[in-house]
């Protein structure tokens, strides 16, 4: 039986010696400030899924060496890990989660009404196909916040079960505590 997650405040700092050869993927990557913020930890990027073409254009110009997919549904990222080995390298872990429009108080808030809401389902999907070892669900505050009015982290929970993914730790950070420019 499992115990409940443990809460953490701040992210432990690695050696970039670490994760040679390693790799991490972001899907609905947006402006890809976690993305920046892993990297500067010392695990590079080696893929990105954004359909936003402007978003899409600064994250091609910081990881030009990337895999890239404009669309999640067209499926190309399927092969990534394909491309990763014969770049000696292996995809360890995968970041992303639901739209943000769908829980930001800056969008209409319609939580698990809005089918976009559901995106953490694909993202555990492609998880399992990149063969990751760590999935890093992240959004703003009130995907964990307000899970007992919109259930999303409790069927995240169910469908990561499903799929041999096992909620360790709930991270309660802002973006904009470690440089980014958003408040999730």
């Amino acid at each position: 039986e499992r115990g409940e997650p443990t809460v953490v405040d701040s992210p432990r700092s690695r050696s970039p010696s670490v994760f040679e050869g390693l790799v991490a993927a972001e899907v609905w990557a947006g402006v890809g400030s976690l993305s920046h913020f892993v990297e500067a930890q010392g695990l590079q990027i080696g893929g990105y899924c954004e359909c936003l073409a402007t978003e899409t254009k600064l994250l091609s110009h910081n990881y030009p060496a990337a895999a890239s997919s404009l669309l999640y549904e067209l499926g190309t990222w399927r092969d990534w890990p394909h491309a990763a080995r014969q770049r000696g390298q292996r995809f360890v872990a995968l970041f992303g989660g639901p739209v943000c429009a769908s829980l930001s108080t800056g969008g209409k808030r319609q939580e698990a009404k809005d089918p976009r809401s559901a995106q953490f389902e694909q993202t555990v999907q492609m998880a399992a196909v990149l063969n990751v070892d760590f999935l890093l669900i992240e959004n703003v505050p009130a995907l964990v916040e307000r899970d007992d009015q919109h259930r999303l982290v409790t069927r995240l929970v169910e469908v990561a079960d499903k799929a041999v993914f096992v909620l360790d730790q709930i991270l309660r950070m802002r973006d904009s505590e470690f440089g980014g420019y958003t408040q999730r």
